[in-house]
């Protein structure tokens, strides 16, 4: 019973003391979610896109090469991040846009492995010493962050260009057939989901107090699948949930001393998930969706497109 307490408690304070990084983890596992769940398009190596972020935000940060005030440095690296993660998503979509299923996929996981190839050998980032990072951000502000995030994509997910991209997801062929441009949505969703990692990867940086490249390999990438995986393809709910259990999950296993395990269980976990339940745990639904929450809350609009479903609106 002693043991039984004792591991709530320090159950308790490690949840505290993860909450910075399970807001990276949702932002992420948000940003792979408009790729993979919302555009049906299939990435492995997100964790790519995050390096990209958190290292240009820790160049400006560690060198800050215009001397300005810390809060104007922290601005800037998150811009930073953004902008250039985002023109890494432009240059990797130009040539792949056309690339679906696992060619798309065989070539984000090349760009991932280039990403951290260049760091463990660029001396101007630490190369694969790493780097020590000033610590610009607190817990509210990561969360102000995921909630900016969350809105965005709501926002995105049941306005006009959400539903093309669902559209675009469910059938190509009648979504061109009315006129979309699958080559250049394709590239937008690429874009629009590497800039929210590289908004995870300025969090990232400017949090934890030590950064390298081993720190992005492609375990990260599996991980941050495997979050989008258990939680719904689509789902913007499920995601999150599946983004705040996995995270903690590590820290979980290092309580009960299972720590060294800690991918085993993830591969098990996604491989369960993928012939058990293939659709996730909410599938394409939201809370929302569920019978006790659907008579007090459903996004407004004269259409409304849920994943999966069309409901109009009498």
């Amino acid at each position: 019973m002693t043991s039984v307490i004792e591991f709530f408690t320090s159950l308790g304070s490690t949840i505290f003391s993860s909450l910075d990084l399970i807001g990276v983890y949702v932002i992420l596992a948000l940003g792979l979610n408009l790729i993979n769940g919302m555009a049906g398009m299939f990435s492995i190596g997100h964790a790519g896109f995050w390096a990209v972020g958190a290292y240009t935000a820790a160049a400006i940060t560690v060198h800050d090469p215009l001397s300005t005030p810390w809060p104007v440095t922290l601005a800037l690296s998150i811009i930073a991040a953004i902008a250039v993660t985002g023109f890494a998503g432009l240059v990797l979509a130009l040539p792949c846009s056309r690339l679906a299923g696992d060619y798309l996929a065989i070539a984000t996981l090349g760009f991932s492995i280039i990403v951290v190839s260049l760091l463990y050998n660029l001396d101007f980032v630490g190369a694969a010493t790493g780097l020590s990072t000033p610590t610009y951000v607190s817990k509210g502000f990561i969360w102000l962050m995921v909630a900016l995030s969350l809105l965005f994509y709501y926002r995105l997910q049941y306005s006009n260009l959400g539903r093309t991209i669902l559209a675009l997801r469910e059938d190509e062929i009648a979504a061109q057939s009315i006129g979309v441009n699958r080559v250049r949505l394709k590239i937008l969703v690429l874009v629009l989901g590497a800039g929210m990692a590289g908004l995870a990867g300025a969090l990232f940086a400017n949090s934890a107090t030590y950064i390298n490249p081993a720190g992005f390999e492609f375990d990260q990438s599996i991980k941050i699948l495997t979050m989008v995986v258990l939680g719904g393809l689509g789902s913007l709910t499920g995601v999150v949930l599946a983004a705040v259990l996995l995270t903690l999950l590590p820290e979980v296993l290092r309580l009960v001393n299972l720590a060294d395990y800690q991918m085993l269980v993830f591969s098990v976990l996604l491989i369960v998930m993928v012939l058990v339940r293939p659709q996730g745990i909410l599938g394409r639904k939201e809370l929302w969706d569920l019978p006790l929450l659907r008579r007090y809350w459903r996004p407004s609009g004269p259409l409304r497109v849920a994943l999966g479903s069309v409901e109009v609106k009498s």
